[in-house]
């Protein structure tokens, strides 16, 4: 992430998207290093960073996340949020995908001093 930090302009966006971790698409990929959900991109902003006192991260970029949504399946959807809710942590494949938008900021905040 911190490569992709670097080669961005300001004010870009990447668009990712991932295996959801609880899909079965995650884990069947020996190439796959790593399961991805929501709580993942809060570690390449830096203020989410120096808030949960993880600035010892070797971490320099500084993302704003503007856009997760997930590929449900079909027979999923129509679920009440609360029941999604239950069902996208309990079970397997209700979540397909993840796609996440990453946007460096136009104007870039300087390290502080403690960096």
């Amino acid at each position: 992430m911190n490569e992709l930090w670097r080669i961005l302009r300001p004010g870009a966006a990447a668009e990712l998207v991932a295996p959801y971790y609880t899909s079965v698409r995650a884990v069947q990929d020996p190439t796959h290093k790593r399961f991805v959900s929501e709580p993942l991109f809060w570690y390449f902003d830096r203020e989410w960073r120096e808030a949960n006192r993880l600035g010892h991260y070797p971490m320099t970029c500084d993302f704003t996340v503007e856009r997760v949504e997930l590929t449900v399946d079909p027979a999923f959807a129509r679920l009440s949020p609360r029941a999604f809710e239950e069902a996208k942590r309990h079970q397997w494949n209700v979540v397909e995908d993840i796609f996440v938008t990453l946007r460096k900021p136009r104007v870039i905040a300087l390290p502080r001093a403690s960096d």
